[in-house]
């Protein structure tokens, strides 16, 4: 993480995800690491969004240290949504493949959706279609190149 802030001093247009893994959280404690994330990246808070499957974590960043948070949905559940509701993340992560199958458009809230695991320029098209602005790929590249020959990229991206 430091040698990645030091990059994105130079690059301060950059956003970037931070995830604080579940797995540390089990094996160091929620204080340590999320202590160690925020010395790291000391002097990035505009360009960094902690990122987690963990709630508890988020809330204790957005408390302690005033962070943008994203929250990793685990399930598509009603309850998850009424969390969000009240945790209000900035980015609300989700696979896509655990969307309710009905196509419509998504619960809207404080955040902005990012939908993981699209491969095909015509899901994300469909999904732009129901309220997501950003998608998570594998396939970043290629999907960018296939989105500007469809015509379907906004703003050049």
């Amino acid at each position: 993480l430091a040698d990645a802030r030091d990059l994105l001093r130079k690059h301060q247009d950059i956003t970037v995800f931070a995830e604080i893994k579940i797995e540390s959280l089990e094996r160091f404690g929620r204080e340590r690491v999320l202590d160690a994330c925020v010395a790291a990246l000391d002097g990035l808070p505009e360009q960094v969004v902690i990122t987690s499957f963990d709630p508890e974590v988020l809330e204790m960043a957005r408390r302690r240290h005033d962070l943008c948070i994203a929250w990793v949905l685990d399930l598509w559940q009603a309850d998850r949504l009424d969390y969000a509701n009240r945790l209000e993340p900035e980015y609300l992560f989700c696979n896509y493949r655990k969307l309710p199958e009905t196509p419509r458009l998504l619960p809207q809230g404080r955040w902005r959706w990012v939908l993981y695991e699209v491969t095909e320029v015509e899901l994300a098209l469909e999904l732009r279609e129901r309220g997501v602005e950003f998608v998570e790929s594998m396939r970043a590249g290629e999907l960018i190149r296939e989105l500007r020959l469809a015509g379907g990229a906004k703003d050049g991206t």
